[in-house]
């Protein structure tokens, strides 16, 4: 992107498709929590100690929660400017709108502060 000048079409094109692929994977996070709350959680291994299995549950829900914060704070700085999101010219995501002063700045720094990121 940083060899693109504006005119460029991939320039143009690129966006559009990073922001539907992403949108699409937080559905698919969504429906994958959504699945293991209601269908339960799956039957334990013998072969694994209960701080195994605990460690398991925690690491799980860190990296579920991590994702799910990195796809609210890259749509509050996509829509900030009360323009929703074209899903592969498919459908438009809603802009919630600016909620805050400095939406896509809070947003941005509080995501690339964690340090996982």
């Amino acid at each position: 992107m940083v060899d693109l000048d504006y005119y460029d079409s991939w320039y143009q094109l690129a966006p559009h498709y990073h922001k539907s692929t992403g949108i699409i994977l937080c559905a698919i996070i969504i429906c994958s929590i959504s699945w293991r709350y209601y269908a339960g959680k799956p039957l334990p291994l013998v072969l694994h100690s209960t701080i195994e299995q605990r460690a398991a549950l925690y690491a799980h829900r860190l990296l579920y929660g991590a994702l799910l914060l990195l796809f609210l704070s890259r749509y509050l700085i996509s829509t900030a400017d009360n323009r929703g999101i074209e899903i592969f010219n498919w459908f438009t995501l809603p802009s919630v709108g600016t909620l805050f002063d400095n939406q896509e700045k809070l947003a941005m720094t509080f995501i690339s502060g964690l340090p996982f990121y």
